[in-house]
């Protein structure tokens, strides 16, 4: 017995450990994906303003908080989430932004369309503010 509780507290601990762990971020709102951009052409990641405005543009609207997100790429960088076009009201969830092992990133989420077709067409998508520290890893999209 007196050799037996180590290795169960051991295993206990090993169990217990959490390979993966949630990070924090944010949206980034009032952008458009350009009509001069194919979804392909979008890159995984955006690491600058300029790089931001090849494929997005900048939608002031009225009201409190009309601006578009200011981002500051010396301290985060963007992972762009983007649907194909679609005339369906289509709505991309969030669920968690984790790192997974050793430099990956796991987004986690779903997709919501509406049966009814809408008059126009529209580019469902998410743009995710992440801390820098987290640029150079992989970045896994995990969507049901």
């Amino acid at each position: 017995m007196k050799r037996l509780l180590p290795l169960l507290l051991l295993a206990c601990s090993l169990l217990g450990c959490k390979q993966d762990n949630e990070i924090p971020f944010g949206f980034a709102q009032n952008y458009f994906v350009r009509n001069d951009v194919t979804v392909a052409e979008i890159p995984d990641r955006i690491t600058s303003q300029e790089q931001l405005l090849d494929y997005f543009g900048m939608a002031a609207v009225m009201g409190e908080n009309g601006l578009p997100t200011d981002i500051d790429f010396e301290k985060s960088f963007v992972i762009p989430i983007v649907c194909p076009e679609t005339d369906h009201l289509t709505e991309i969830v969030i669920d968690s932004v984790m790192a997974t092992g050793a430099k990956q990133l796991t987004v986690s989420g779903h997709v919501t369309a509406t049966p009814e077709e809408l008059s126009y067409t529209m580019v469902p998508f998410v743009m995710l503010i992440v801390d820098q520290a987290y640029k150079d890893g992989d970045i896994i999209l995990n969507f049901n």
